[in-house]
């Protein structure tokens, strides 16, 4: 499979491993490199996403996401249309690692990390593809603290039988990987100045999905070898030193500066690496613009 380009439109798809597809996000390349795939989104970004989902964000009721995951087990799911909004994400996802880390910001900088438990990925022709596993990991700015994230969900969708014992032992052996990442300051977090200091390329405009959707396609077009994501648990080889393969992997990421009338611009010094995702979106359920 090609790598991808700086700037290009990529689509991360979660799909159940019946091959349905369960959420569709549209990213921008940051950096397609062998330790990683480097993506980011900004408020606008196209999304497809379980209409219960949606429903939650729009009605403020974290309930309905039970409702969700009774769905998804008993493979009875509507997608409806939404945008990312609030926040701008850089995902750093190695293709065999049973987690991706995410970084949010806001207006006013680095809002927090966040490590999201899910399937290996399996790239395709227009992204790639894996599986949310429910459980995340909500980390501070400054990396002082943490705390564990919809563990209730988790312990559900174990009951439902989506997250199976294989997925269970491979999340529990992330885990591990992510704190002792955490604790070496290894990955992204080998350089968490210059993640902080990151900001969307004001050149690129939100990115869109393609024409052709999940609700277009028939499950059979979709069932493109969803047994592909049951990969046996891998260590995740990451660098920790500032000349490493992921500082070269992911150098185009460039920190920002003020342009003395309050705007951000890129910053045309040396460059910076960078870092990651999170399914904290808020859809709602309008119709995005063509």
């Amino acid at each position: 499979m090609r790598s991808f380009d700086v700037g290009e439109t990529v689509v991360r798809r979660d799909v159940h491993r019946t091959g349905r597809v369960w959420s569709e996000l549209a990213l921008r390349v940051i950096a397609d490199g062998p330790e990683a795939l480097v993506t980011a989104c900004l408020p606008g970004a196209e999304a497809l996403w379980p209409s219960l989902y949606a429903k939650t964000r729009a009605d403020g009721d974290r309930s309905v996401r039970a409702e969700a995951f009774e769905a998804m087990a008993a493979g009875k799911w509507e997608l409806a249309p939404g945008r990312w909004q609030d926040t701008e994400l850089l995902l750093w996802k190695p293709p065999a690692a049973w987690f991706s880390i995410n970084a949010f910001y806001t207006g006013s900088g680095l809002r927090n990390w966040y490590v999201n438990f899910e399937h290996p990925t399996r790239r395709t022709e227009d992204g790639f593809d894996t599986f949310d596993l429910t459980v995340d990991l909500v980390i501070d700015p400054d990396l002082s603290t943490w705390t564990w994230k919809d563990e209730d969900e988790y312990a559900q969708v174990r009951r439902l039988g989506i997250v199976t014992d294989t997925d269970h032992q491979a999340v529990d052996d992330a885990r591990a990987q992510v704190l002792s990442m955490l604790e070496d300051r290894a990955g992204p977090f080998a350089d968490a100045d210059g993640w902080a200091a990151w900001r969307w390329n004001a050149d690129w405009s939100p990115p869109h999905l393609p024409q052709s959707s999940p609700a277009a396609r028939s499950p059979l077009d979709l069932a493109h070898g969803a047994e592909s994501h049951r990969q046996e648990p891998a260590r995740v080889r990451v660098g920790t030193g500032a000349g490493g393969s992921l500082r070269a992997a992911l150098g185009t990421l460039r920190p920002v500066k003020g342009d003395g009338r309050g705007r951000s611009v890129p910053d045309r010094g040396p460059l910076r690496p960078c870092r990651w995702p999170d399914p904290a979106l808020r859809l709602p359920v309008d119709t995005p613009d063509a």
